[in-house]
């Protein structure tokens, strides 16, 4: 089981039973918080404790890419500007800019109950810098299409990585056949915050089928790889990394 959890508290920590944040923003901030960490596959994540005079709120699920998505939420808003979220997160910020009403902040703490974000104010302003590294990811296709049968926007998951990532509709045709059913490496660009480097974007360039073939026609296929590239490394894992992409 994976918890985690959220703290709303001001300077003078004066939040009580009596002068405290109201029931019905509690509730849309739940709402919109689990919308925004939604697996949209009915996996279940629930309110396990409430405490402080329900501003320590406690998280639970057996799924890590709840956990995953819900640092992801909250160190984009911490260090993005409100108009760069995607839609699920923008809404959350919205509510929770309620919620703070100027006077609070909120700390969201993960599973061994350290820190990963503060938030005291929802950022606003196109004056973001951002910067774009590459990378490749490894897994199953988990999910694959839009929000709609006709949604221009395209995207895939790859389940164990918590973002959503951006496809074409050339490359949303040719991966319907490798959906649950062929491990892939996808390679992708990563839009991240100049700041603090929160990852706002994430977008396929290409990708290719791993596992069907032995290690070495994988390699006859990558082509010269440098032996120094390599030979410090003691697990598949690390090889393929190092030969396929790297972070």
């Amino acid at each position: 089981m994976f918890n985690f959890s959220i703290k709303i508290d001001d300077k003078k920590h004066s939040l009580n039973a009596e002068n405290g944040v109201s029931m019905d923003l509690i509730a849309e901030l739940l709402k919109d918080l689990y919308k925004a960490i939604d697996l949209k596959d009915g996996a279940k994540c629930t309110l396990s404790s409430i405490r402080g005079n329900c501003y320590a709120l406690d998280f639970s699920s057996e799924h890590k890419t709840h956990l995953e998505r819900f640092k992801v939420v909250h160190r984009n808003i911490e260090g993005a500007s409100i108009e760069d979220l995607n839609v699920e997160q923008r809404n959350y910020a919205k509510t929770l800019r309620k919620v703070l009403d100027g006077q609070f902040y909120i700390n969201a703490y993960d599973e061994n109950k350290k820190k990963i974000a503060s938030i005291s104010e929802i950022k606003s302003g196109k004056s973001i810098k951002y910067y774009y590294t590459q990378k490749t990811v490894y897994g199953y296709l988990s999910e694959l299409g839009g929000k709609t049968l006709n949604s221009k926007s395209k995207h895939i998951i790859i389940d164990g990585y918590p973002y959503q990532i951006k496809i074409s509709k050339d490359l949303d045709l040719k991966l319907k056949d490798f959906y649950g059913t062929q491990k892939l490496a996808v390679k992708i660009r990563v839009k991240r915050t100049f700041e603090k480097g929160s990852v706002i974007d994430t977008e396929m360039i290409t990708f290719k089928k791993v596992g069907s073939l032995s290690l070495s026609e994988n390699l006859k296929n990558e082509g010269y790889i440098p032996f120094e590239k390599i030979s410090n490394l003691n697990s598949l894992d690390g090889i393929i990394e190092a030969i396929y992409g790297s972070n």
